[in-house]
């Protein structure tokens, strides 16, 4: 009887549930955070903490603004203080910036406060912005088929009149001329891109033959240098190259994209830089980039003084619709199609940007051995 006066009195019935109430609230899948009336953390289930890379522990009492400030900055600082306020119920997806995660939350209110459930639903959000950027592009495939025969009778009148005025006017001083010729060159051009586009929506890849790409990249480099800001200097360094298997008209498309993004990155003059040599990877490179077939490869790089990538941003650049210039100038869609031809080329793009900087684009092109000519110019480049 004496020892059984020493023992611990048993707990009471509200005790010993909420001892099981908080066992159960520890292993729930779904984060919790319950704060009072002044907005002080009373509870947080380790869930909460690993979503929010926090430690539980150090939480507790604490006010949950001043914990994560970042909050404050969105609209569901104010959703929280109405729900709080009005004491309804409220669902809604939160994104938080400073661990780049989407969250499904549920809040209930009561008397004492306000009990915070939340879900960790980025993989889902990510899934979804898949599955429309796969929509869209199949809606721009489809507007692409409905106008190719329309743009190809605007383009048509163009090419003609260009041909005409060429030869009803001789006497033409030579920048004229060489302007008529340009613009003939550009409506061909433009004629084979809308092909192109309607090939690209239909996933066909587009006759392919042996070219020689300075002859292209010469084409481009006078056409920048007709119609570019006069603030903007043109450099070029062309080698001898190696013949590729390529679609030219693809091969334009790619090197005036990236031309006209570096001129835009560029509003208060700078240089542009055009460059372009045969090139034997070594081992090192190879393994950087396992989809390589061969080792011998025409390197192209174009690199501006401009404004440079934010850093933030860089590696979103070769997604669909994305884009950092304003609405009306910018469809986002251009990175993505410069990609998507030179990988359908067996080849791969490296982009290095540093704000106030610039950018540079190199482009490697797979050049098979029977396209190798011995008398060309052939470096053995080394890359860290």
């Amino acid at each position: 009887m004496q020892e059984l006066s020493k023992a611990s009195p048993s707990p009471t019935v509200d005790e010993a549930f909420t001892a099981q109430l908080k066992i159960v609230l520890d292993r729930i899948t779904d984060g919790l955070i319950a704060i009072d009336t002044n907005w002080r953390i009373i509870y947080i289930n380790p869930r909460a903490g690993q979503y929010l890379k926090r430690n539980p522990a150090e939480l507790l009492g604490k006010n949950i603004w001043e914990e994560f400030p970042a909050a404050i900055e969105t609209q569901f600082y104010h959703q929280y203080h109405q729900v709080m306020q009005n004491q309804v119920t409220s669902t809604f997806e939160e994104y938080y910036a400073p661990i780049q995660r989407w969250f499904e939350v549920k809040a209930y209110p009561d008397a004492n406060g306000l009990s915070i459930y939340f879900q960790d639903i980025t993989e889902r959000k990510q899934m979804e912005a898949q599955f429309l950027r796969a929509q869209r592009l199949e809606i721009l495939g489809t507007f692409a088929s409905e106008i190719v025969h329309d743009l190809n009778n605007i383009l048509t009148p163009i090419l003609a009149i260009a041909q005409i005025l060429q030869v009803k006017f001789p006497q033409l001083d030579q920048s004229s001329q060489q302007l008529l010729e340009t613009l003939e060159i550009s409506a061909r051009r433009g004629s084979s891109l809308v092909k192109q586009v309607l090939s690209f929506a239909r996933g066909t890849a587009g006759q392919r033959t042996s070219i020689q790409v300075r002859d292209i990249l010469e084409e481009v480099v006078q056409f920048v240098q007709q119609t570019f800001p006069r603030s903007i200097e043109i450099r070029t360094q062309l080698s001898d190259l190696w013949f590729v298997q390529a679609n030219a008209t693809q091969l334009h498309q790619v090197f005036m994209n990236l031309c006209m993004n570096a001129r835009d990155a560029m509003p208060n003059g700078g240089a542009l830089t055009i460059t372009a040599e045969n090139c034997d990877l070594d081992e090192a490179s190879l393994q950087q980039h396992p989809n390589a077939d061969t080792s011998k490869s025409v390197r192209i790089a174009i690199a501006d003084t401009g404004i440079g990538i934010d850093p933030g941003v860089l590696e979103d650049i070769f997604d669909p619709f994305f884009t950092t210039k304003p609405p009306e100038t910018g469809t986002g869609l251009g990175l993505f199609t410069v990609r998507g031809i030179v990988k359908n080329h067996g080849g791969w793009i490296d982009v290095t940007s540093k704000p106030v900087q610039g950018t540079c684009f190199q482009i490697y092109l797979p050049v098979q051995e029977q396209f190798t000519d011995s008398s060309s110019n052939d470096s053995h480049l080394h890359f860290g």
